[in-house]
């Protein structure tokens, strides 16, 4: 359900269980409550289901056969880290010792509702080298680059950029496009010493599941956390590398933290909560260095609301998931 092109009424609904019951009728479970969101039945090729006290009557439609097709720029929605990039062939990988991240919301004017973007770069020491809030997204119908993946639309972020008598850009320009649920390509044009240059960044989502709840507003004083998953490259379920079983981290209120790791080691840091939720784990020492995100959702079981908690940080070219534990 995607309102105006470019807000989704509620990410949860994107990922669902289903089964079929007892009366045939259909159901659908989504990560955040544990009663039905949706319930339906099937008959002679129509699928009629109950949605927001609304009875809908659907017809099979053709399946998405491209990029484009499959996803929206709704899907924008979101905090996004950067995992590596590429410029005039220099490659690099992002993290650790850098954070750069792109969040995107929506927002309303008189007129309108349109996507917003916030982006900062920060370095291993957090030292802020770049920022810019509140960056309109403006949905252009055509790709990123010829070639790309998604043949059918990218965004561009913030305004264009004037030219000088050349062509070359005076000020940064940044493109960017879906390539899957949770890869965000993005291309920047600057000025070189004269010359027109591009850079190409990929992104990952952090985490899958979009929250509601405005990261500044969370509790997280004396918050105990411990590794409970991790997920490689390819966003496939592993057990935690053998180094990070029984990784757990202890935020103080303070700003200081607690790293501990199976083998009994405990390494005083410090953290550090950005726009969208964006967090920095790092060493007093510069023992360790983390970046990923909190999240904060509500979770619904037997019709009692509960608050879930999840971490998500980047490590050895994948994500680990920490739980919250307890508090105190």
């Amino acid at each position: 359900d995607i309102q105006e092109n470019i807000s989704l009424s509620d990410d949860s609904l994107l990922d669902l269980r289903w089964e079929q019951s007892a009366e045939a009728e259909y159901v659908f479970y989504s990560s955040l409550r544990s009663e039905p969101v949706l319930r339906g039945s099937w008959e002679d090729g129509i699928l009629s289901l109950e949605y927001y006290d609304m009875q809908l009557t659907m017809e099979q439609g053709k399946l998405p056969q491209t990029v484009g097709e499959t996803y929206s720029p709704a899907e924008l929605r979101g905090t996004w880290l950067q995992m590596s990039g590429e410029t005039e062939g220099w490659e690099w990988e992002a993290m650790p010792g850098k954070l750069s991240s792109i969040v995107f919301d929506t927002t309303y004017t008189d007129e309108r509702m349109m996507l917003i973007a916030d982006m900062e770069e920060r370095d291993y020491y957090e030292d802020l080298m770049y920022s810019a809030y509140d960056q309109e997204v403006t949905v252009l119908e055509e790709p990123l680059y010829e070639g790309c993946e998604n043949e059918s639309w990218s965004v561009r972020i913030g305004p264009a950029s004037a030219v000088d008598e050349n062509g070359v850009p005076l000020e940064t320009e940044t493109y960017a496009t879906l390539i899957d649920y949770n890869t965000l390509q993005v291309q920047q044009y600057y000025n070189l010493d004269g010359y027109p240059a591009v850079s190409h960044q990929t992104y990952w989502r952090f985490p899958e599941l979009v929250s509601w709840t405005s990261p500044e507003y969370m509790e997280l004083d004396y918050s105990n956390w411990v590794c409970t998953a991790y997920t490689n490259f390819q966003r496939e379920d592993r057990y935690p590398p053998a180094e990070m079983e029984g990784f757990g981290v202890i935020l103080d209120p303070d700003g200081t933290c607690l790293v501990s790791y199976g083998d009994g080691a405990r390494i005083q840091g410090t953290w550090t909560l950005y726009t969208g939720g964006v967090l920095v784990l790092r060493g007093s020492e510069d023992e360790f260095w983390f970046g990923g995100t909190i999240t904060q959702y509500c979770q619904v079981v037997d019709h009692e609301s509960y608050d879930v908690y999840q971490m998500s940080l980047y490590y050895d070219g994948g994500i680990l998931r920490l739980s919250l534990e307890s508090f105190g």
